[in-house]
């Protein structure tokens, strides 16, 4: 096993549409061992990577993507919700490899502080509760890194993003797998209901 400190579980996630998501939401999550977030942000070797989606009651799933589809039980999405709803899969795809120390990486300070601290939760559903909790509880140590999102050409070269926080190839694949589903699911969704 690879020093803990070294194991980082990259996430992102979207809405599906803008603001309150009556449809749903994207999420995307990479297990990484070695580089360092800012400094070497395309270094490590990739173990694992997942994406999905996570949609709105009554929003039906396209047989091709029900694999990766997950039913929220909610009228609505928000974007915390969906970012928080993608750390809790990375971090417990690191579970199932065996890694109990890792490092967080999102772009998300709501989900950083619910999975690694005790940030409110009052707008996640009960059920999300009780899975955060009994994810925390089976790590010995989730430490952070706040990335900044979107980062352009010269701010990955640099490893550091226009906020001052570090960016990462890795956290560009996760953007962009959350966009590719997205678009597979609208593809789907629209050509299913025409």
């Amino acid at each position: 096993m690879p020093n803990l400190s070294t194991v980082h579980v990259y996430t992102d996630a979207g809405i599906i549409g803008t603001g309150y998501s009556k449809i749903g939401g994207s999420f995307a999550w990479r297990i990484v061992i070695g580089g360092r977030p800012g400094l070497n942000p395309c270094e490590g070797t990739v173990i694992k990577s997942g994406s999905g989606l996570f949609l709105v009651k009554g929003i039906p799933f396209p047989p091709e993507l029900e694999s990766v589809c997950d039913d929220s039980g909610l009228d609505g999405i928000e974007c915390n919700l969906m970012e928080t709803f993608s750390a809790y899969h990375g971090l417990n795809a690191a579970l199932e490899l065996g890694y109990v120390s890792v490092t967080l990486c999102c772009d998300n300070k709501n989900a950083i502080g619910r999975m690694t601290q005790d940030y409110a939760t009052n707008n996640l559903p009960e059920w999300m509760l009780d899975c955060i909790q009994s994810t925390r509880s089976k790590f010995h140590d989730i430490k952070s890194v706040l990335m900044n999102g979107h980062p352009n050409k010269k701010e990955l070269k640099s490893g550091i993003g226009h906020s001052g926080y570090p960016v990462s190839d890795h956290n560009v694949w996760c953007d962009k797998e959350c966009t590719r589903i997205k678009k597979e699911f609208y593809a789907l969704h629209i050509k299913g209901n025409q």
